[in-house]
């Protein structure tokens, strides 16, 4: 076909079957799913929907998990579409009119619940990373999208392999229309992976998935108890006689084996920083390369003041960076990721030490990857990596068309075994399991008016991913009650008559008739127990809709948002309220809580809601008197809000936090960047993230207050109030901005 020769002659390399087999299935109007390892060219299948949307005079929807690739997707397109590519990103609305729209998964679902019509001309969507789906905060958000979808509309959905792909295609054909699955497991760069101890790369899991006998009883010594006399554990950690490599060890032995550049992943920020300026003498960019990356870092940073030239992470890459050393984690602020992953992609930078939210589906392609670590915190307790993730992070290994393999590292250490670490590599990858909850705007949004009220959202729970596994659970009984029956029909009758033996009669030991007991009763035994089992899940599933159904509608009844089983006029306020705390921020509009508030005020309530990570923080900001009263207020309101949900058995709103306080209104009231950092024990990232959270909570409030009345007061305090948080490193950090770099095109693109 024409067409398709037109769009793979963009490319400078031939596409591969999977890609083009995909493309074919586009071509004739059809949904693919691609589940393929990180770095083999997924997203040529996605650029191939855009190009026919375009070619058709329709829209596409190119959607992603997390605002750092949406802002590179919408970057990618805007180099090759200009000015009709628009980004919409909750805190970011550029050229919303545009043919070929990049937005976060959250955008697009919000769209499809709200505004369906608006889908109209819409050709593809693209669900970029559907793996994320198991996210259990985001998860929701992805099967809603997927449900809502107009079913004219093709899905092209982008996975990381998974073990239940097949499961995720059948449900996504059950609920919109037949997607077709297309697995491509084969590596466009073969990967190897390697042990590093005692100064040398020891070949531990081959390209072919084979692992090394040679690497037994290695590492994991501490965990045994071995100690080693004359160490000073205070500064090293050791075992047996070994030492742990130290990241400098790790990236000289990669420069002198020709193995660079490589991502060297950490799950600690504070350790990624550490890494790169012990790096830092190797001095790994040359002359040519230095000069080029302080002319960059001097046109990207050109817009920050003298006060933000100032600040301690600017200044810690502004001095590695042209050593050919950087860092990148959440933490940082978004100029600076940006800074790094477009130099890292022209080949000037040698070694990146980051955190794994770089291997969310950010284009960044490395010769090697270093897996610092093989443990993660989860909140608890550490835990061993899952072979998914491991997989995420390595994948980045090997640049197509530049590397004839690419290489995995895993360093000695005395906490876990080699034959750990190769378990991890090679283990069976586990599954998508839905997270599916509902939620009050959902349920305002698709209640309808007439004499069904709950049918759509009826609909929807029992479209879920949740749903259709738990489906899957009782069509496996199913498939075992009939080998029962066959096996009680076609087996000789002596054959059925023998004594059961061996497991089969385990739990009959020691009764008076074990002796009599033959397979057939065995049989006979597990049929009945498969029937009551099959009752059960189909009762649970109704059960458990009705019961969920009828709890939101006990709460939103008990708040004045339904009544008679019609909505009411709070209710379109909530509609518009898509944080998980809109119940709270809904009723503080109905109250007039802000009342008497101020712009500022304002501002840093609704900060509180958007500061989520789970530590405490030095703080010396302090608010005034007037927001103490706003905080006793929505705190009267959060408790009505959490009891009703506990009398109503369901947990929806996690509620607001007591530690980011005073940090907005501080910025509001004019305080520098830097005089922020020094008041609060955060990192630039962390503050600017919960500032970029907080404007697009005040634009969903904006919305929900427009929806009560059009002359409510607090519309321009929350007009005024963006004015005061868009201003210096917070404006320019919002993205759009920010001057692109040209990127140099390399197969490893794809």
């Amino acid at each position: 076909m024409g067409e398709i020769a037109a769009f793979a002659g963009r490319y400078p390399f031939a596409l591969d079957d999977f890609q083009l087999q995909a493309i074919d299935e586009l071509a004739c109007g059809g949904s693919v799913m691609v589940a393929a390892p990180t770095g083999t060219g997924k997203t040529v299948v996605a650029e191939y929907a855009v190009f026919r949307a375009r070619e058709r005079q329709r829209r596409a929807f190119y959607t992603t998990p997390i605002k750092a690739l949406s802002n590179q997707k919408f970057r990618d397109f805007r180099r090759e579409y200009g000015d009709d590519v628009g980004l919409l990103t909750g805190d970011v609305v550029e050229n919303p009119g545009g043919s070929i729209l990049v937005m976060t998964t959250e955008v697009v679902r919000n769209m499809l619940v709200q505004r369906p019509k608006e889908l109209v001309d819409v050709d593809c969507i693209v669900f970029d990373e559907v793996h994320f789906l198991a996210d259990p905060a985001r998860g929701t958000t992805w099967e809603e999208a997927i449900i809502c979808a107009p079913r004219h509309v093709q899905l092209v959905c982008l996975s990381a392999t998974v073990s239940n792909a097949g499961q995720l295609a059948d449900w996504i054909s059950a609920v919109h229309r037949p997607i077709k699955l297309i697995v491509h497991k084969q590596r466009s760069v073969p990967l190897e992976h390697f042990y590093f101890v005692e100064n040398q790369l020891v070949p531990m899991i081959d390209a072919n998935g084979r692992a090394t006998r040679q690497l037994r009883g290695i590492g994991g010594e501490n965990r045994r108890g071995v100690r080693t006399r004359g160490h000073d554990w205070s500064r090293e950690r050791r075992g047996e006689g070994r030492d742990e490599p130290r990241p400098v060890d790790v990236v000289r032995k990669l420069r002198s084996e020709e193995l660079l550049p490589a991502l060297y992943f950490f799950f600690s920020r504070r350790e990624c920083e550490v890494a790169a300026h012990a790096c830092a003498p190797l001095r790994l960019a040359d002359t040519t390369a230095a000069r080029e990356i302080d002319a960059l870092v001097e046109e990207r940073l050109a817009s920050l003041s003298d006060d933000d030239r100032a600040l301690n992470q600017v200044g810690a890459l502004t001095r590695l960076l042209p050593l050919g050393v950087g860092f990148h984690h959440a933490g940082m602020l978004p100029v600076l990721k940006v800074l790094v992953e477009e130099l890292f992609n022209r080949g000037l930078l040698k070694v990146v030490f980051a955190t794994d939210t770089l291997s969310l589906g950010i284009n960044m392609p490395a010769k090697t990857v270093v897996v610092g670590e093989l443990t993660k915190f989860d909140g608890e307790s550490r835990r061993p990596l899952t072979p998914n993730e491991y997989q995420q992070l390595t994948g980045r290994a090997g640049r197509r068309g530049l590397d004839p393999r690419g290489v995995a590292v895993v360093p000695y250490s005395p906490w876990i075994t080699a034959e750990e670490a190769i378990a991890i590599g090679t283990g069976e990858l586990l599954p998508i399991e839905s997270t599916f909850t509902l939620r009050y705007n959902t349920v305002l949004n698709l209640w309808d008016a007439g004499p069904k009220p709950t049918e759509r959202l009826a609909h929807l729970f029992s479209s879920s991913l949740r749903e259709f596994q738990l489906d899957d659970e009782v069509k496996a009984l199913h498939d075992e009650l009939r080998a029962i029956d066959h096996e009680l029909r076609s087996l000789p009758r002596e054959e059925l008559n023998r004594p059961a033996h061996g497991g089969e009669a385990r739990r009959f030991r020691g009764k008076h008739y074990a002796s009599r007991y033959t397979h057939r009763d065995l049989l006979i035994d597990r049929r009945a127990a498969l029937e009551q089992e099959t009752l059960r899940a189909r009762q649970a599933k109704r059960n458990r809709a009705a019961r969920t159904l009828r709890s939101l509608e006990r709460v939103l009844e008990g708040f004045g948002y339904l009544e008679y089983g019609r909505p009411t006029q709070k209710a379109p306020a909530l509609r518009e309220l898509f944080d998980a705390n809109g119940l709270i921020l809904s009723e503080a509009l109905a109250r007039k809580v802000f009342g008497d508030a101020d712009a500022a005020d304002v501002v840093e309530v609704l900060s509180w809601f958007c500061y989520d990570r789970d530590r405490a923080f030095y703080n010396r900001f302090r608010i005034p008197p007037s927001v103490w009263d706003l905080r006793e207020r929505m705190e009267r309101i959060q408790d009505k809000v959490l009891r009703a949900e506990a009398d109503a058995g369901v947990a929806l709103t996690p509620g607001f936090t007591g530690a980011f306080t005073g940090i907005a209104y501080a910025w509001c009231q004019g305080v520098e960047f830097a005089e922020l950092l020094n008041g609060v024990g955060l990192p630039e990232g962390d503050i600017m993230l919960t500032f970029n959270k907080t404007l697009d909570l005040v634009r969903q409030v904006r919305d929900a207050a427009r929806a009560l009345s059009a002359d409510q007061p607090i519309l321009p305090l929350l007009d005024e109030g963006e004015q005061l948080m868009r201003r210096g490193i917070v404006a320019l950090c919002l993205g759009v901005g920010v001057p692109m770099l040209d990127s140099r095109p390399t197969e490893s693109a794809a």
